[in-house]
């Protein structure tokens, strides 16, 4: 009964050559194509998160950027409770 059947059958034998063939030409057209976007992707990430997590972390600080030999002190959230009151006035 066994021996009727052919192993591995023909179906998976010629999907597994067509997967083959297409590994030996190379990426694919869209595998390229995030090749060239994802970096500039990453730049503009970078350009964008990072002054805005940097002028985050800055506000929770005393910094004083017409004194930049005095070292940033953390003041947590003082320079938010300060705002109603400046407005106020």
């Amino acid at each position: 009964m066994l021996a009727n059947k052919p192993f591995p059958p023909e179906g998976l034998r010629a999907k597994s050559q067509a997967r083959a063939a297409a590994r030996l030409h190379g990426l694919s057209d869209r595998a390229i194509a995030w090749l060239f976007i994802l970096p500039t992707i990453l730049l503009l990430l970078a350009i964008n998160i990072f002054p805005l997590i940097w002028a985050l972390r800055l506000s929770f600080t005393n910094f004083k950027s017409n004194m930049p030999s005095v070292p940033a002190r953390f003041v947590g959230i003082d320079n938010y409770t300060d705002i109603p009151c400046c407005l106020t006035e």
